[in-house]
């Protein structure tokens, strides 16, 4: 039987997979308009994109204290090989972990589309992630898409949870492991 957690994220992931097959409502904004409008950040938009940026330097520079300052007290992460990652503490050390095994790994998620909600404090941000590393055979060149929930706690933007879906990885025997569901992890 499903727990609620896990049931959750196969909700956000169906919500994740529809959200790319939806076409677009029309509107009575001409092409320009729509331009211009999709051109303009919010506030709140660009301190989320700075929190993204600040998170991609510490995994850049391996910094697993400097990760966990964007993500809040109950964050969680779905991985792309399905290893869902519950609290603070078990993130920061998968991440460790990951720096252990993998001394040149660099991952970088890149935001497309960040949406808030101010008068509930969330906001939704999609985007584009790779990463690459190098394994006995090769180097492991892997990417795809990702969503992440981000809360407003009071005096800050803190990140709820993440998912990454995998679309493609080449460049060693890796990339060949079919990723198996897993319950959640502990470091």
């Amino acid at each position: 039987m499903m727990n609620k957690s896990s049931f959750l994220l196969l909700i956000l992931v169906l919500v994740i997979s529809c959200k790319k097959n939806m076409s677009t409502k029309p509107t009575s904004e001409s092409p320009e308009t729509q331009v211009q409008n999709s051109l303009i950040q919010t506030e709140e938009e660009k301190i989320i994109r700075s929190l993204r940026q600040r998170s991609n330097e510490a995994i850049q520079f391996q910094d697993t204290t400097g990760i966990t300052t964007v993500w809040g007290n109950d964050f969680e992460m779905l991985t792309s090989r399905n290893q869902q990652i519950k609290g603070i503490e078990n993130n920061r050390r998968a991440f460790a972990k990951e720096f252990m095994t993998k001394p040149a790994v660099k991952y970088i998620r890149t935001p497309t589309e960040i949406k808030t909600f101010s008068q509930w404090r969330m906001a939704s941000e999609y985007g584009n992630w790779q990463g690459s590393w190098t394994e006995p055979d090769g180097l492991v060149m892997i990417k795809g898409t990702y969503y992440a929930k981000w809360h407003f706690t009071g005096h800050e933007w803190k990140l709820r949870m993440e998912v990454f879906t995998a679309e493609a990885c080449t460049g060693s025997k890796f990339c060949d492991q079919v990723p198996i569901l897993e319950e959640a992890i502990s470091y």
